[in-house]
């Protein structure tokens, strides 16, 4: 999925860069704005690509330590430029547990982000890989491979809780050991149980 900077103009909109260089032009001069964006969104590209190939060296000298995730940094660099990815930095303390998050949460979390090796973990995940084990010290192998459910639970119910109080029907939760909850709507996916329903 390639990066859309909102500012950028439309390919249709812009005029050729002969024209658009040639002092005798009378076509309208574009704003700087939109000319840096798409000075930028071609410097997006290029660096992305310059990851997708560090990616594959990387992959073909795997060491331990390093992450077996494909094309690693070229996805973070997509996941980081999307919007709202940086809004988490911008919410204002004000006191109530939402707002708070505690310093080694807040480092782990900045240290995933921008693609570093955890800290925390780092001294005894060397100790580790001495004595022989394979280790990985971006952490991506815990991340992918952690029991997911109760962030998951948390996230639906806090938004059956969200739905239930305006909903005009009533709101279900899906459930895998009692699927017949949400039978309607599970046949569309076989196999699969819906998260959340309304009847």
């Amino acid at each position: 999925m390639p990066y859309h900077a909102p500012a950028l103009p439309l390919a249709e909109t812009l005029p050729p860069a002969a024209e658009l260089l040639d002092p005798t032009s009378k076509l309208r001069t574009l704003s700087s704005g939109k000319l840096a964006s798409v000075q930028n969104i071609s410097t997006w590209h290029q660096h992305i690509a310059n990851l997708r190939a560090q990616g594959l060296q990387a992959a073909r000298d795997k060491t331990n330590g390093s992450s077996a995730v494909k094309n690693r940094e070229a996805s973070r660099l997509i996941s980081t430029s999307m919007p709202y990815a940086n809004a988490w930095h911008s919410v204002p303390p004000d006191g109530t547990t939402g707002t708070k998050i505690a310093t080694p949460q807040w480092r782990a979390a900045m240290h995933r982000q921008l693609g570093l090796h955890l800290s925390e973990a780092k001294p005894a995940l060397v100790e580790l890989a001495e004595n022989g084990e394979t280790v990985d010290f971006f952490g991506d192998d815990a991340s992918n491979n952690a029991n997911h459910n109760r962030r998951h639970n948390a996230c639906l119910t806090a938004w059956y809780n969200a739905i239930s109080v305006v909903a005009t029907t009533h709101t279900v939760l899906g459930d895998k050991a009692h699927g017949t909850r949400t039978k309607q709507f599970n046949d569309f996916n076989d196999g699969h149980v819906v998260d959340i329903s309304r009847r």
